[in-house]
């Protein structure tokens, strides 16, 4: 994206009112994307010339690095991607009453998003911003966020609200998919799920973080753990983590005692899975070594709460575990029967099974080619979302693969998402659909 000028500081003055701009008209969204809109800072490292080439900074002083500007967040990260495919898609978010929410808005209506979900604060927050330091190949070693505007709730200057009545009116739709970046508090992100099955929506998560991630299980009490049921009355439809987002939502999972409820414990003896015959057989459907890391045991335990589960792992694909229905064909289709990890003990059940595929890296990108690999999960996620709301009944794992081919495209590219997704348009609308 373009970038746009310094600030020098002045980013905490205060933004003069003004009427709102002239939106344009939008299209019914068929996508809610609920997360943040902010200001990005991508610094590429380099090699000092009087220093040995080097992957990871000198700590205790400056670093000499390439220092790019734009407005970016999670949310409005996959709202674009999903516009680039021209899927009408509405961002809700919040930004601060200062330039940087101005600059961050006034970008959104050149780009043609709807921003109509995005709301300025009244008070003195500040408009979210995220730092990210890459080394020498583009990869990521640290970043910082500020996204407290997110985490303030939203709720707190009403008395006795109806907190899901309100993020319902904030949509201001029905759309077929909620995305939710976990950038929200718990409370929020918890109630955004529930706001989207009140709307009719299937509801997809970004865990954002392996600190953010943990927040779908944060602060749960009793009384908050009916926000949060098992298959099939689950809250969440999908979930795309890395693998450490992934372990944290595990940990944090158990340390929530929700792998201790007996409804849990109703969906998982269903699976009937046998401690030593498991691990054969999940190491021939993925690999030894994620094995070993616990990646597939950790989806399978997460399942009752999260049904569709796809886990990125950079070079070594994704992995896509997902619990089936009891009516669902695959469980009777000779084509699935390699991917099928188990079948029901109760035909009378809703629980069906469980489907694990380990999808190859579409595209073996090269170090030099890498760009940047801030926004290719992003663009990961917008384009697997774009492709279920255009085609409902399409199946997950006929999408994987161009997913991956959108965030490759964005690993190539200085923008947060690629316009070059734009070419994957007819395989999602047109005659050359990759799925039906």
């Amino acid at each position: 994206m373009p970038p746009f000028g310094p600030t020098s500081g002045s980013q905490d003055l205060a933004v003069p009112r003004s009427s709102p701009p002239v939106q344009p008209k939008v299209e019914d969204p068929m996508v809610v994307v609920a997360g943040s809109l902010a200001i990005d800072l991508a610094c590429d490292l380099q090699s000092s010339r009087s220093a040995s080439p080097t992957t990871g900074p000198a700590l205790g002083t400056s670093n000499p690095a390439v220092i790019r500007q734009g407005v970016g967040g999670v949310g409005r990260n996959l709202a674009m991607a999903l516009h680039f495919l021209n899927v009408p898609t509405r961002l809700c978010s919040r930004v601060g009453r200062d330039i940087a929410g101005s600059v961050a808005l006034d970008m959104m209506q050149k780009e043609g998003l709807d921003s109509l979900g995005v709301r300025v604060s009244d008070n003195e927050s500040q408009t979210a911003k995220y730092v990210a330091v890459n080394d020498e190949n583009k990869d990521l070693v640290m970043a910082v966020a500020d996204m407290h505007i997110l985490e303030e709730e939203p709720w707190t200057e009403v008395a006795n609200p109806d907190r899901v009545d309100m993020l319902k009116h904030w949509a201001d739709c029905r759309p077929q998919w909620l995305v939710v970046d976990a950038n929200w508090s718990p409370e929020t992100l918890r109630t955004w799920m529930k706001a989207g099955r009140a709307l009719g929506a299937r509801v997809a998560l970004e865990p954002v973080s392996v600190a953010k991630s943990q927040s779908l299980f944060a602060n749960l009490s009793r009384i908050q753990q009916d926000d949060l049921h098992c298959f099939p009355d689950n809250a969440l439809d999908i979930a795309s983590p890395n693998a450490l987002e992934l372990a944290a939502m595990h940990e944090a999972a158990a340390n929530a005692g929700c792998f201790e409820r007996e409804e849990w414990f109703h969906v998982v003896n269903s699976f009937a899975l046998s401690n030593t015959g498991s691990r054969q057989r999940l190491e021939q459907l993925t690999s030894k070594d994620l094995v070993d890391q616990g990646i597939p045991q950790q989806s399978v335990k997460l399942l009752p709460f999260i049904p569709c589960i796809v886990t990125t792992l950079g070079e070594k694909g994704v992995l896509l575990t997902q619990l089936l229905h009891a009516s669902d064909e695959r469980l009777r289709s000779q084509t699935a029967a390699p991917y099928l990890l188990s079948r029901p003990l109760d035909e009378d059940g809703d629980t069906g099974g469980i489907y694990m595929r380990l999808f190859p890296p579409s595209e073996k990108v090269p170090r030099e080619s890498v760009v940047s690999t801030n926004g290719a999960g992003d663009t990961w996620l917008g384009i697997l979302i774009a492709a279920l709301a255009v085609s409902p009944a399409a199946r997950i794992e006929d999408v994987i693969d161009l997913a991956q081919k959108g965030s490759v495209m964005t690993l190539k590219s200085t923008q947060a998402v690629s316009e070059q997704i734009r070419d994957l348009r007819n395989a999602i609308w047109g005659d050359q659909r990759v799925f039906h």
